[in-house]
Formats: C-alpha cells, structure tokens, sequence
C-alpha cells in the first residue's frame, strides 16, 4: 500500500519459487497474502504477537471462509519460520513453546505430527466437512447423452451435427478418463496426436488403456498421468480431423474442443450448457 519494496517478503517468495520450486501461481496467491497482511499491519513487520494475528483472522471472518482465512494464515506463519531460519528477526518470533526451558514465542506453534512442513498451526478455524459431490450413475449419464443428441436435432445451427460429435466427446473426457472440466477446455491437439493414430485404431475394438500426460488445466498446475480407452483417443482424432475442421479459426487454436461460434477456446465447460 505504501509502494515500498518488502525486501524479505521478496526473498521469501524467491525462496518458494527457486528452491521449493512451487508452482508460479501458488507463490502468486502467497504473494497477495502476505501483501494482505502487510497492509494490514501497521507496526513493524517483527513486532507481532498472536493477539495481531488473531485479530486479523477475527476481522477476515466478516467476509471470508474457514478455509481461504486458514490459507492465509498458513502462508503468514510460514514466511515468519523463514525470517527466524535466515536470522532476520528475534529467534522468539515464532516456535514451539517449551515449559521445560521455560521458553515463550510471540507466535506459538505445535509440534508437526504428520502431512506438515514443519509445525502445526493451533489457532485455524476449524472447516466444515466439504460436501461430496455425486458421481453422475451410469444411467444419468445416457440421458445426458440422449439429451445432448436430442437438442442436436432439434437445432438450426449450420453445425448441429459437428457440434453433437464434440459435445458427447467432452462428456466422454469427463466421464470415461477423468478429466476436470478445465482439464478438457485445455486439452490440445498435440496431446492426442502425439498418440500415433494408427495405434489408437489398432486396439479400436478393444478396451485398450492409453496413458496421456495431462498438464494444462490441472488443479495446482500439477501434471497427472491418465489412462484413456483407446476408442475414445480414436474418435478424438477423427473428430479433430473432420468436424473441428468445419469450426471457425480452427487452424488458429491449439484446442481440441473451440466454439462453433468463434473458434476460441471454450473457457470453463459447464456440462449443463451442452445439453442447452
């Protein structure tokens, strides 16, 4: 807020990129987070207690989740552990309390027990269990099929037919292979045809696994390995060379999937508006 370099702020995310090697947009969100508090508190960047960061949580509640205040909170603890490692504030700013030697830290920690980095956080907010969300059965997803073909038929668009082969394949990468939504807008052609296609074809028939590096859309920006039936890789590659060939711009994206109506890429699927 002031437009001064935090320089130890600025080395503790170097710190995230270079040597853990988190993904760039992980140490982007940890960078807002510790902007957040920056602006926030006000005294010296060494002078805080856990009263500070309990009334930050408490002032966060207004507006945030359980969750996003605990991700802050987390990035805030961790970036005082590394100041304490580098020498750059007292070795009492941050620890883990000891009756015994009778030592006290401005911000208390726990001992990790498993999963953690290098303590335990005791002062989170606790988080409701998440919701889990129903795997659609095998008969929901014929109807979602007959429904996608239903409204190809109905339809006056010049590529309704095109358009059924690409939507009953998104709902395939979905549903057969696994893929999140971002993960299958974000599919491209070189990661089906890097796959020869006289391979996919050869097991056509056969409930042949392939597996295919999936590494744009991915949660975390993490790479992931995923077995796809070979009859679904086919008729990907037939569809990328015959009806994706009729789309707008095609020979303009690297898209598997792009619109009818741009060519672009499609951006966030929602499976509710293939059968629109």
């Amino acid at each position: 807020e002031h437009g001064k370099l935090a320089e130890h702020v600025t080395l503790y995310l170097r710190h995230c990129m270079k040597v853990l090697l988190n993904d760039p947009k992980t140490v982007s969100f940890e960078c807002s987070r510790l902007v957040e508090w920056l602006n926030y508190f006000k005294e010296d960047l060494y002078d805080v207690t856990l009263n500070d960061l309990l009334e930050f949580r408490d002032k966060l509640r207004e507006s945030l989740s359980a969750s996003t205040i605990n991700l802050k909170l987390s990035t805030i603890c961790h970036f005082y552990w590394y100041a304490r490692s580098q020498g750059w504030c007292g070795s009492h700013i941050i620890g883990i309390n000891n009756m015994v030697r009778t030592e006290r830290y401005a911000i208390p920690v726990e001992p990790v027990t498993r999963g953690g980095r290098y303590f335990k956080i005791p002062f989170l907010l606790p988080v409701p269990p998440s919701r889990i969300k129903p795997i659609p059965s095998s008969e929901q997803l014929i109807k979602i099929k007959d429904d996608i073909a239903e409204n190809s038929e109905k339809s006056t668009h010049r590529l309704s037919l095109e358009l059924n082969v690409r939507n009953q394949l998104i709902i395939r990468w979905m549903s057969e292979a696994g893929l999140r939504r971002q993960e299958v807008s974000s599919l491209h052609i070189s990661d089906i045809q890097d796959i020869k296609c006289s391979e996919a074809l050869k097991f056509h028939k056969n409930i042949i696994l392939i597996p295919i590096v999936v590494t744009r859309g991915t949660k975390f920006g993490k790479s992931r390995v995923v077995d796809v039936e070979a009859s679904l890789i086919a008729e990907t590659i037939n569809f990328i060379d015959v009806e994706r060939e009729t789309f707008p711009n095609h020979d303009k994206v690297k898209n598997v999937f792009v619109s009818a109506r741009s060519g672009k890429c499609l951006g966030v699927i929602k499976p509710s508006s293939l059968t629109n």
